[in-house]
């Protein structure tokens, strides 16, 4: 007679629907959960603006927003700071940013001198706004930053990759994929989208982790 096994449910599921897959295996689906977090805020930029704190210390890891800046540009400003608090402004009036004009206690943000009252402008994502104004990460995994985004980055295709090998004790591989944008904003000019919405090819070495593949930093 025959004998027949039942698998375990999980197992089942595993061999069905590669489920319990190995993240530190060389595959497509392992390199493209790795890039993805990269390519999220690829469409992203900072709002590069002097920032101002309220409270008395220097906080180097403060959200990116609320957004406080001086109510009114230094002497020392240049055409982007100007061209930055015109695109803030146009936000605001699309309701996508609120905008709080005020006389605060503050100080410029890594400084360490006391707060003195100062006219300064607020600026907060609206519910309307929240995914084109949003705080990113800054490099080497530091406080995050005002940024506005076009839309959200993802990953199209991964074209190909090298042979892992070792380098200084770990094993790499670089990465060929394309990516472009999506979750535009709706009113953004016809070209805009198009040219975001087309993919664009880069490369990115990984790193191999206990946890998996990771994106070299």
């Amino acid at each position: 007679m025959l004998k027949y096994h039942v698998l375990p449910s999980v197992v089942l599921a595993c061999a069905l629907l590669g489920a319990c897959s190995d993240p530190k295996a060389v595959s497509e689906d392992n390199f493209r959960a790795a890039i993805e977090p990269t390519v999220k805020d690829a469409f992203c930029r900072q709002v590069g603006l002097p920032r101002y704190r309220l409270t008395e210390k220097a906080v180097t890891d403060a959200p990116a927003f609320p957004l406080v800046i001086a109510a009114t540009p230094s002497q020392w400003s240049g055409s982007s700071e100007t061209a930055m608090r015109t695109m803030l402004d146009a936000a605001a009036k699309e309701g996508l940013l609120t905008r709080t004009a005020k006389t605060e206690p503050a100080a410029t943000e890594f400084s360490s001198d006391p707060l003195k009252p100062t006219p300064v402008l607020v600026f907060e994502p609206t519910s309307k706004g929240k995914n084109v104004f949003r705080g990113v990460g800054g490099k080497r995994g530091g406080a995050e930053q005002p940024n506005v985004c076009l839309g959200d980055g993802k990953v199209d295709q991964i074209v190909r990759w090298t042979e892992p090998g070792d380098a200084f004790g770990q094993t790499m591989t670089q990465v060929t994929y394309t990516y472009s944008a999506t979750n535009l904003a709706d009113d953004l000019p016809k070209e805009m989208i198009e040219q975001a919405s087309k993919p664009r090819e880069a490369k990115v070495t990984l790193v191999k982790m206990s946890d998996g593949w990771q994106v070299m930093k």
